[in-house]
């Protein structure tokens, strides 16, 4: 039983991990906003632009390994990557939308056909 919990307990994890792990990789360690414009320092770690640069107005380490950043340089591919995970989120929240929306037309239509067959069969009897 334990192992069946366990096993279960992996595919689960897999499979959540499937659907969310980019997003958790597009988060500033600093603003712990999703980045616009990401930016990786010269020890590797990697910022939203505007964050970074805010942070290095005041000091000019990492704020995670505190070694000295030399320079940043442009994360153009986690860029496009961002782009078309927002792109996505916007589309299956357009998605929902239309779905819900045909849900309750859908009810109101089918409870109208209800109220109409009810109507008929009282007429008819």
């Amino acid at each position: 039983m334990k192992t069946i919990l366990l096993v279960g307990f992996i595919i689960f994890t897999k499979i959540y991990a499937m659907d969310m792990p980019q997003s958790q990789d597009f988060i500033c360690p600093i603003s712990m906003e999703i980045m616009e414009d990401p930016i990786s320092a010269s020890c590797g770690h990697i910022f939203d632009r505007k964050s970074i640069e805010a942070w290095l107005n005041e000091q000019n380490t990492c704020p995670i390994c505190r070694k000295i950043i030399d320079f940043l340089s442009s994360e153009t591919i986690l860029r496009e990557k961002i782009r078309q995970y927002k792109l996505n989120e916007q589309k299956m929240a357009l998605e929902n939308t239309k779905r819900q929306a045909w849900e309750k037309v859908s009810q109101q239509l089918f409870e109208e056909f209800c109220s109409d067959l009810r109507d008929f069969v009282r007429k008819t009897q």
